[in-house]
C-alpha cells in the first residue's frame, strides 16, 4: 500500500474518535471508505441525516459518488468540528486501580517519613479515592513574532497544592471513565482554590520564558534602532551639508526649506523608533482551554503518634501511581513536609514551625503562642517571653536592654557622641598650620586615628613649633619638637621636622628619620628628613642621601615648590663638594625652576661664574709695576 498522507491520517482518526464518542457506529468497508450510523439525538446536528458514507481519499470519493468526501473545508468535517466544540472543555477520568498489598505498606512507608520528636505506631489502612484537577493553559507570547505553548498544571483537590510528580506519572497512566469501586471519597477543597493555586504556579513557570524572550527582544530592538538611527543620521548629515553650502554662498532662500526637512526628519525618526518599540513589546496571553477531573484510589494508612502524654492520629497516604507516599501537610504553615514534629498541644507541623523554647525547652508551634526574640531570633513560649511595655517588642532574658525604645535612646546617645567627636575632630584638624596638601592629608588622618590621645596642649605645641621654625630659632623649635615626640611618638611630621633641626649626625637622628618614612611613606617631608640624615652622616652616604632627596622630589606636590627647590639645592651642594660643578649647576638651576625666589640657589649659582681672564697686555703692565 502506498504511503498515506499525514493529513488524511489525522482527519480520519479525529472524525472516527469524535463520532464514536457520541455513540455512532463507524465501519470501514474498504480503503479510506466507511459507513456511519449516527444516534438519533445527534442527527439534527447533521441536518436530520443519520446515515453517511465517508470517503477520506479523493480517488475513493470518485468511486463512491454518493459518499461525503472528508477533507479540510468539507461540509462533514466542519460539522464534526462543531460537534466536538459543543461537547465541553471538561471531563472526568479515573486512573485504573492497581492491586496493592496493604500488609506490606508499613514496611515500605518506614524510612520515607520521619517523626522527629514522637513515636508512631501503625494501626490500619484503607483505600480512599483522591481527586486532582488537570488544568491545560494555552500561553501565547506575542511580540514581533508569536509563540504558543501548552502548559499543564496538576492541583490536588485534597491538599490544594500543585503536584508535579503526579503530573509526570499521569502521562503514562491508564484511564477509565469512572471508578469500578465505591470507596470513600476524601474531602476536597473548592475548585476556586485549586484554580488560584494553578494560576499562581503558572505565573512562576512562565517567568523564565518571559526573561529569555525579553533578552532576545532587546537584542533585536537594539539592531533595529541602530539601523533606523544610521539611516536618519545619513539623511540629516546630507541636509546639514547642503545648509552649510548655502550659508557659504550667502543664499538664504533655501535654508528655511532645509530646516523644515530636518525637523520633519526628526519627527519621522521618533515615529519609527516608537513604532518598533510598540511592535517588539512582549505581550503574554493566558487562556484556560480545558480541564480534567482525575480521580485516583490511594491507600490511607492510620498511625498513632505519641509524645509523652500527647497523642493523636496521623494519616500517611500511599500513592500507587508513584509507588511512594504523598508528603504530609504542615497544620501550621500549610507546606508539604516529610519531617514532622508534634507540639505540646498535639499540633502536627514541620520542623520550622514546631520549635523548642530556648528557656524552658517546651516544644510549641506558632499557633500555640511560640514567638521569636526580636533581637536574636531565639524561640520563646508564652511563659518565657518578655514584652516591653513601652514599644511592645518580644525579648528574651539576654536582650531585655535591646528593645526598640531603648535602642532608640542608645542610638540618639551614640549620634550625640558622634557629633561631639566630629566637632572635636574638626577642632584639631583646623589648626592654623602652613601645610601642603599631602602633609594636610596626613595630619587629618593622624588626628582621626589618635584623637582620643590628643589634647589642647598638643594643638598649642604644634602651632608654637611651626612658628619658631619659621623664625629660624632651631634650638627652641627642637626643644618643643623633642617634647612632642616623647608624648606622641607616632607623628611623622614631628619626627621629620625634628630631624631637619639637627646639624650633627647621631644614630638617634637616623632612627627618627627612618621612623618618619615608615609612618608616612608618601609624605615628601619625611624623605627630605631621611636625605638630611644621610647628608650630615658624611660623604660615604652621598648616594643614599641623593636617592632620598630624589624620592622627596617625586612625591612633592605643586604646592610644595620650596621643598622641591630645597631638595634640588641640597643635591647640587653635595655634588659641588664632590667637585662635580656642571651637575651641581644643573641642580641649582632646577631649584630655581621649581621656586624662582629660592635665595640659596641664586647665591650658589653666582659662585659658579667663571673668573675674568687676564690679557697679555694687562699681565705685562702688572709686571712693570
Amino acid at each position: 500500500m502506498a504511503h498515506e498522507d499525514a493529513d488524511v491520517v489525522k482527519i480520519r482518526g479525529f472524525v472516527t474518535k469524535c463520532l464514536e464518542s457520541v455513540g455512532a457506529l463507524v465501519e470501514f468497508l474498504g480503503y479510506d471508505y466507511a459507513e456511519v450510523l449516527i444516534p438519533d439525538e445527534f442527527a439534527e446536528h447533521f441536518d436530520g441525516e443519520s446515515y453517511f458514507g465517508l470517503s477520506f481519499d479523493f480517488d475513493v470519493a470518485r468511486q463512491h459518488e454518493d459518499s461525503e468526501f472528508v477533507t479540510y473545508g468539507s461540509y462533514f468535517l466542519d460539522k464534526v468540528i462543531d460537534l466536538a466544540s459543543q461537547r465541553g472543555l471538561a471531563c472526568k477520568r479515573h486512573i485504573l486501580d492497581e492491586n496493592v498489598e496493604g500488609r506490606t505498606l508499613p514496611q515500605k512507608i518506614r524510612g520515607k517519613i520521619a517523626f522527629r520528636n514522637c513515636r508512631a505506631t501503625f494501626l490500619a489502612n484503607v483505600p480512599i479515592i483522591y481527586h486532582y484537577v488537570l488544568f491545560n493553559f494555552k500561553v501565547s507570547y506575542i511580540s514581533d513574532e508569536r509563540e504558543d505553548r501548552i502548559i499543564k498544571v496538576l492541583v490536588s483537590l485534597n491538599t490544594g497544592h500543585v503536584d508535579d510528580n503526579m503530573l509526570e506519572a499521569i502521562g503514562s497512566a491508564i484511564f477509565t471513565d469512572s471508578p469500578h469501586t465505591r470507596y470513600t471519597v476524601e474531602q476536597m477543597c473548592s475548585m476556586d482554590d485549586a484554580y488560584r493555586a494553578a494560576t499562581g504556579a503558572l505565573e512562576e513557570r512562565i517567568q523564565a520564558t518571559i526573561h529569555e524572550l525579553n533578552g532576545r527582544i532587546r537584542l533585536r530592538l537594539a539592531t533595529e534602532r541602530k539601523r533606523i538611527m544610521e539611516y536618519y543620521d545619513e539623511i540629516d548629515n546630507e541636509l546639514k551639508s547642503k545648509r552649510e553650502r548655502l550659508l557659504e554662498s550667502e543664499r538664504k532662500d533655501g535654508i528655511k526649506s532645509i530646516d523644515d526637512k530636518l525637523h520633519l526628519s526628526e519627527i519621522e525618526r521618533q515615529r519609527r523608533l516608537n513604532e518598533i518599540q510598540e511592535k517588539n513589546a512582549l505581550k503574554v496571553s493566558i487562556m484556560l482551554f480545558s480541564a480534567t477531573l482525575v480521580s485516583h484510589t490511594k491507600i490511607r494508612n492510620r498511625y498513632k503518634v505519641k509524645r509523652g502524654k500527647v497523642e493523636r492520629d496521623v494519616y500517611v497516604v500511599w500513592n500507587p501511581a508513584l509507588n511512594d507516599i504523598d508528603p504530609l501537610i504542615c497544620e501550621i504553615c500549610g507546606g508539604e513536609t516529610l519531617e514532622v514534629e508534634l507540639c505540646s498541644n498535639s499540633h502536627l507541623g514541620c520542623t520550622k514551625c514546631v520549635r523548642a523554647c530556648s528557656v524552658c525547652g517546651a516544644r510549641l508551634c506558632k499557633d500555640c503562642g511560640m514567638v521569636e526574640c526580636s533581637v536574636c531570633g531565639d524561640p520563646l513560649c508564652g511563659q518565657c517571653k518578655i514584652v516591653c511595655e513601652t514599644c511592645g517588642d518580644v525579648l528574651c532574658e539576654k536582650h531585655v536592654e535591646f528593645c526598640t525604645c531603648k535602642e532608640e535612646k542608645r542610638r540618639k546617645k551614640q549620634e550625640a557622641e558622634q557629633r561631639r567627636r566630629e566637632k572635636r575632630l574638626r577642632g584639631f584638624q583646623d589648626i592654623p598650620l602652613q601645610l601642603s596638601e599631602s602633609m594636610k592629608r596626613y595630619h587629618d588622618e593622624y588626628v582621626e586615628r589618635n584623637m582620643d590621645k590628643l589634647d589642647e596642649n598638643w594643638r598649642e605645641s604644634i602651632v608654637e613649633a611651626q612658628a619658631t621654625m619659621e623664625q629660624g630659632d632651631n634650638v627652641k623649635a627642637r626643644a618643643i619638637l623633642r617634647k612632642l615626640d616623647q608624648e606622641y611618638p607616632k607623628n611623622a611630621w614631628v619626627k621629620a621636622n625634628l630631624v631637619l633641626s639637627y646639624q650633627g649626625w647621631t644614630q638617634k637622628v637616623m632612627s627618627m628619620a627612618q621612623q618618619a618614612v615608615h609612618l608616612a611613606p608618601l609624605m615628601a617631608l619625611a624623605h627630605m628628613a631621611l636625605g638630611h640624615a644621610y647628608k650630615i652622616h658624611g660623604l660615604l652616604w652621598l648616594w643614599e642621601a641623593i636617592e632620598s632627596y630624589e624620592k622627596a622630589i617625586e612625591l612633592s606636590g605643586d604646592d610644595e615648590a620650596t621643598l622641591t627647590a630645597n631638595a634640588h639645592f641640597q643635591i647640587g651642594k653635595m655634588l659641588y663638594d664632590e667637585g662635580n660643578r656642571p651637575e651641581a649647576g644643573y641642580r641649582w638651576r632646577m631649584a630655581l625652576m621649581a621656586d624662582p625666589d629660592f635665595v640659596p640657589a641664586h647665591q650658589a649659582l653666582s659662585q659658579l661664574k667663571p673668573r675674568r681672564r687676564l690679557t697679555t697686555r694687562t699681565t705685562k703692565r702688572r709686571r712693570r709695576k
